[in-house]
This record gives structure tokens, C-alpha cells and sequence, in this order.
């Protein structure tokens, strides 16, 4: 099979490509919101794993495993919901 239609194939399994682009578009939104440290996220969330999907916290835990938990339970896709911890401290980092 032609790379060329590997890569049709799979873009057809996706949805075609107005689906993916929405679907970047989505993702593009929660990692905004995650980017940074944006105080309210900090302020409200402090040391908590946080589940962002569209752009909003959907869950919010203890642990990766809890915020896991509550996004099945909230009907928000995990695998297209961006988890991170949220840490009150400012992390330096030296390259």
C-alpha cells in the first residue's frame, strides 16, 4: 500500500480531517488553560491533580488515580483530557 493512502486511510478512521482539527482545537484550549501557572488554577486546586478537557477542570483529586476515577464518573473522555498536578511551589529547574 502507497504511503499516501496509509495516511488517507488513517485520517479516515479519525473522523477525516475536520474531526482531528477539532479535535486539536480542543486540546489546544486545555493546554492553554494548563500553560503557565495560572493563579486561579493554583489558588483553587493547590497540590491537587487537575483533569482539563474543552478548557475546564472536569475532576479534581488527590491523586492521578482519583481524578482517573472522577472523569469516568463525570463522562469526560480520559483519553482526550489533559491531567497534571498542580504545585503551590514554584519548581527552578537548572539545564
Amino acid at each position: 500500500m502507497a504511503k499516501g493512502n496509509r495516511i488517507n486511510n488513517a485520517i479516515a478512521s479519525w473522523g477525516g480531517e475536520e474531526a482531528i482539527a477539532t479535535e486539536f482545537r480542543i486540546l489546544e484550549k486545555s493546554a492553554k488553560r494548563l500553560s503557565g501557572n495560572d493563579p486561579r488554577l493554583i489558588d483553587e486546586y493547590p497540590n491537587q491533580w487537575v483533569g482539563v478537557y474543552k478548557g475546564e477542570v472536569c475532576a479534581q483529586g488527590d491523586t492521578f488515580k482519583d481524578v482517573l476515577a472522577a472523569l469516568k464518573k463525570q463522562g469526560c473522555p480520559v483519553s482526550r483530557t489533559i491531567i497534571r498536578y498542580i504545585s503551590k511551589y514554584r519548581r527552578a529547574m537548572f539545564l
